[in-house]
């Protein structure tokens, strides 16, 4: 691999580790972050046919380390990923994260539907609520559900 491909394919890494670092980061963007690394490495395997193997073999590990469970509940809470889609076992580690945060079965019970609610745009979460108002606002959008006793435990995880 001549310097030139070498460069072209550390940029997208490089890039992915700034943004990381930057102080307005949130481990929302975690999980994007990581899709559009691989997405533009992906784009350079016609200049570098040794990133064919790389994304096949030791992406897919380093990924599986560097994404956790947290990071699938912080991204898929975050209003504008809201409709993004979850297949089942993301859901469910996210779910079984959000219920450790609970104390007894009501409460996993309730943020269960919380979440449910929140991803089908349902109960006060339905389309034309004020809340999405605030969709380019996490913080915002989650402070108008401390009040609800129905959605306050979900938005003290979110905050």
């Amino acid at each position: 691999m001549n310097t030139e491909n070498l460069i072209m394919a550390i940029k997208p890494i490089h890039e992915a580790i700034k943004l990381s670092e930057r102080t307005d980061s949130t481990i929302g963007e975690v999980i994007p972050r990581w899709h559009k690394a691989k997405s533009e490495l992906s784009s350079l395997i016609p200049f570098i046919p040794e990133l064919q193997s790389f994304l096949q073999t030791t992406f897919p590990i380093r990924l599986h380390t560097q994404i956790r469970p947290v990071h699938g509940v912080a991204h898929y809470l975050l209003p504008a990923y809201r409709a993004e889609f979850c297949d089942d076992t993301t859901s469910n580690s996210i779910i079984e994260w959000l219920w450790k945060q609970c104390n007894t079965q009501e409460e996993k019970a309730q943020l269960h539907k919380s979440f449910w609610a929140f991803k089908h745009q349902k109960d006060e979460f339905h389309a034309t609520s004020a809340c999405w108002i605030q969709v380019d606002d996490p913080h915002a959008f989650w402070i108008s559900f401390l009040g609800s006793n129905i959605y306050r435990k979900l938005a003290d995880i979110t905050l």
